[in-house]
């Protein structure tokens, strides 16, 4: 009977460690979004993300940019951030995901910054690329170049790519 119950425990340890086991432990990606909300905007981010199961992931740092193109320079906001990565089971080579993402983010030309989040969902067309639709939330609070109070809110949707390495 011991013998038995120290061999289910090393059977039950190594489908433990099998279970963790992912084919990379870290991955690095590039976001590119296209989208607005009455004015069009990109946004441009680089990625680290930790796989700790086949279907949980945390992205420890997200660093990007968000802006208009035709007015760059007065609305450009960095953004910083960290949040956890779901992925579904795949079915025909594709997974969907969702994404959740909370940070810091600055807006340069009003010289304001505050917290940021972004909420996103999409699809895994392979193991290195995804496409999806992402809402990001930008508020900040300060003084601007001219020393008037800015308050300010700046809710941003977009269709996004992906890319991992």
């Amino acid at each position: 009977m011991k013998r038995f119950l120290v061999l289910v425990g090393m059977l039950l340890c190594v489908l433990m460690i099998n279970a963790q086991y992912v084919e990379k432990k870290h991955q690095f990606g590039i976001e590119l979004g296209v989208g607005g909300n009455g004015m069009t905007a990109v946004d441009f981010g680089l990625r680290w993300q930790t796989n700790f199961h086949p279907n949980v992931s945390w992205d420890v740092l997200t660093v990007k940019a968000v802006g208009c193109p035709e007015e760059l320079g007065s609305t450009i906001t960095p953004q910083v951030m960290t949040g956890i990565h779901l992925t579904s089971p795949e079915f025909a080579g594709m997974s969907a995901y969702v994404i959740a993402r909370c940070g810091y983010g600055y807006w340069v030309e009003g010289e304001s910054g505050d917290v940021c989040f972004e909420v996103g969902a999409g699809i895994n067309l392979t193991k290195h690329v995804y496409i999806g639709y992402v809402f990001n939330h930008q508020s900040g609070d300060g003084d601007s170049y001219d020393y008037k109070y800015v308050d300010y809110t700046a809710n941003y949707h977009a269709a996004r790519i992906g890319f991992l390495f």
